[in-house]
């Protein structure tokens, strides 16, 4: 008999919750990003701040839901070899997507940095694309479609990014 694996389980729970509180701690510690979208003058591109930082807490939520759906998913054998070494692999792009992330955050609103954001932007991108694509194998229907989903937050922001850096 073939053991029934639930996909979001409270370790799952609990892996998107630390993503979201990361990201409203980096949010608090850091402050708003207003003066500098408007020394930018990006502050056209991007939905009111408020509503900006609460899609980056729930894609952040979400992406660590997607990330304790593998682990629960690898760890309860469900899959063979070669999908827990995709779920790793996976595993190593979504960790570097998610501090990227960070990283360009600051770098973008705060140091004003703009062709560094405009690197790590892109960079992000990448990682949640190639990260979508091995847990594909893993989980096909609920991690990769968050990591892709995310991938399109990732490409919003990165084409932000590069409207400030082409408007400065």
């Amino acid at each position: 008999m073939k053991e029934r694996v639930v996909f979001f389980n409270s370790a799952a729970i609990w892996i998107g919750i630390i993503a979201a509180a990361l990201c409203l701690w980096g949010q608090t510690i850091l402050g708003s990003p207003f003066q500098s979208l408007h020394i930018l003058k990006g502050s056209e591109l991007l939905p009111p701040i408020w509503i900006f930082n609460i899609l980056s807490i729930i894609t952040n939520f979400l992406i660590g839901l997607a990330a304790g759906g593998v682990i629960n998913a690898t760890a309860s054998r469900l899959n063979n070899g070669e999908h827990e070494i995709s779920a790793y692999k996976g595993g190593f792009f979504f960790i570097s997507c998610f501090f990227l992330s960070f990283i360009r955050y600051y770098l973008l609103f705060f140091a004003t940095r703009l062709f560094l954001a405009l690197v790590i932007s892109m960079s992000a991108f990448l990682c949640s694309v190639i990260c979508a694509l091995f847990w594909r194998r893993v989980r096909p229907a609920l991690s990769a479609a968050v990591m892709f989903l995310f991938a399109v937050w990732q490409f919003y922001i990165l084409f932000v990014n590069l409207s400030i850096f082409l408007h400065n």
